[in-house]
């Protein structure tokens, strides 16, 4: 099983059980999920329940430092590119990032309005554009 797989079953709700051990695209898979949850400035206590499983050897507060810091710089979309060339991954990124944003559906977990939602279905969109190329 591809390791975007793997993220993707634990954020689409299909996997309870955190991840096990560190792969070298974990850093880029988790800033896709971090950029996604806080493009609309916010980070809710649902998109924080979704996250904390991705992050097996860290806290909660250590997530948040971390999160603070990912999401506070720029996404790296050439190097996502270069770590995910086949087709069937980009798919898999764009679909982890709109299971992110799902999270701020119009009646989302975390009561936030659809606004946070639009804001980050726009990060997706951009990552949909940005990976089809």
């Amino acid at each position: 099983m591809s390791r975007i797989q793997e993220f993707l079953d634990i954020v689409e709700g299909r996997r309870t059980a955190p991840l096990e051990g560190e792969s070298p695209e974990d850093t880029l898979l988790r800033a896709v999920l971090a950029h996604t949850a806080v493009a609309d400035g916010t980070l809710a206590p649902a998109e924080r329940a979704l996250l904390q499983p991705l992050f097996p050897r860290l806290g909660p507060a250590a997530v948040e430092r971390w999160l603070a810091k990912v999401s506070g710089q720029p996404f790296d979309y050439e190097a996502l590119l270069a770590a995910f060339p086949r087709p069937e991954d980009r798919d898999r990124l764009v679909r982890l990032a709109t299971a992110m944003s799902d999270v701020d559906g119009p009646e989302g977990a975390d009561g936030e309005d659809s606004d946070g939602q639009a804001v980050e279905l726009a990060f997706v969109d951009v990552l949909r554009a940005m990976v089809a190329v």
